[in-house]
C-alpha cells in the first residue's frame, strides 16, 4: 500500500464502519473496516490490538455498549493500517462501542 493511499484511507475512515474482528488464532482487533472486505482478507484502518477488555461480558458487549471499565482494559496503541488474514468474525459496532474502544488510552506496557 502506497503512503498516498494510506493517508486517503485514513483521511476518510469516517466513512468506514468500525468493527471489532477475532482472527483464526484468536486474537481481536478493532479499526475501520474497508468497504470491499472480504471474509479471508481484511484490512483495518486505525487498527489497535484488544487483548483484554475489562468492564464487558464478551465480545459483543463491547460493540455495542464499549467498556465500562476502561482504566481496567489492555488495548494497544493504534497503527495506521493492518491486513488481517481468514477472520473468523466481524462484528460492527455502535456509535458508543466505538467511542468507548477508542477512548481508551493504550496499555502502560506498549507504550
Amino acid at each position: 500500500m502506497l503512503k498516498e493511499e494510506l493517508k486517503v484511507a485514513n483521511k476518510n475512515a469516517d466513512k468506514k464502519p468500525y468493527v471489532i474482528v477475532r482472527n483464526e488464532f484468536n486474537e481481536v482487533y478493532a479499526g475501520f473496516i474497508d468497504r470491499d472486505w472480504k471474509p479471508h482478507e481484511i484490512v483495518l484502518y486505525n487498527a489497535r490490538q484488544l487483548v483484554d477488555w475489562k468492564g464487558s461480558n464478551n465480545l459483543l458487549h463491547l460493540a455495542i455498549n464499549g467498556t465500562m471499565a476502561s482504566e481496567l482494559c489492555e488495548f494497544s496503541k493504534e497503527v495506521p493500517a493492518m491486513i488481517l488474514y481468514n477472520v473468523s468474525i466481524i462484528l460492527f459496532t455502535t456509535e458508543a462501542g466505538q467511542k468507548s474502544i477508542q477512548n481508551v488510552s493504550a496499555h502502560d506496557t506498549w507504550s
